[in-house]
């Protein structure tokens, strides 16, 4: 709703970045989700986080999933010895999202809405 309004994604980033992220996001995971290593929701996910911030922001965010993610699979391998097909990605994303948002909010001076 804020980029048709601003011309600006709701972190700043104008509406080329905005595209481009989208587009990136989705060929990022897309090799994870041809293997069955991510899910659907995932995938859209990523790429949501691309249209909020633009392409900037989506190395923070997949650095940040991929480091809960393996913290995930240490913990499974340490505990039980086994290891899943599959973990929630999308929490690391959420948690990247969340961090990656709050340090723009406080780096970004004019935010769109304010």
């Amino acid at each position: 709703a804020v980029l048709p309004l601003t011309g600006r994604c709701l972190l700043g980033a104008p509406w080329s970045a905005a595209l481009l992220g989208v587009a990136a996001a989705f060929l990022a995971l897309l090799p994870a989700y041809a293997w069955r290593l991510v899910a659907a929701g995932d995938v859209k996910f990523f790429m949501a986080m691309g249209a909020l911030g633009g392409v900037d922001v989506l190395f923070p965010i997949y650095l940040a999933a991929g480091v809960i993610t393996l913290a995930l699979v240490a913990r499974d391998r340490f505990f039980t010895g086994m290891v899943q097909r599959q973990y929630p990605y999308g929490v690391g994303l959420g948690l990247g999202c969340a961090l990656e948002v709050l340090g723009h909010w406080r780096l970004v001076p004019h935010w769109p809405l304010s």
